[in-house]
């Protein structure tokens, strides 16, 4: 509460699909530290970060659907967050 929206994924319900654990993300430049814009600690990258969600899928004929919100900010300024749909086809 408080912060900036950290970056997260939702899927569409879909029969037959199903999401194992939750997503890890992997990335270059992690840094954890207290943020005296927020006050609070945060997770940043400076880098790239890669985003992994396993998933279950009975009918490879049938999209992946969902959208991503993100946000970034700089030293001074956050820019409201985003959402971006995506699709993955499987075949």
């Amino acid at each position: 509460d408080g912060g900036p929206v950290p970056t997260s994924f939702t899927f569409d319900k879909m029969e037959g699909l199903e999401l194992i654990d939750e997503i890890t993300e992997k990335g270059e430049n992690k840094k954890e530290n207290f943020d005296e814009l927020f006050e609070m600690d945060l997770i940043k990258y400076g880098d790239l970060v890669t985003f992994t969600q396993k998933i279950k899928v009975k009918n490879t004929n049938q999209p992946i659907i969902g959208y991503l919100t993100f946000m970034t900010c700089n030293n001074e300024r956050c820019y409201p967050p985003k959402d971006v749909d995506f699709e993955i086809n499987l075949n």
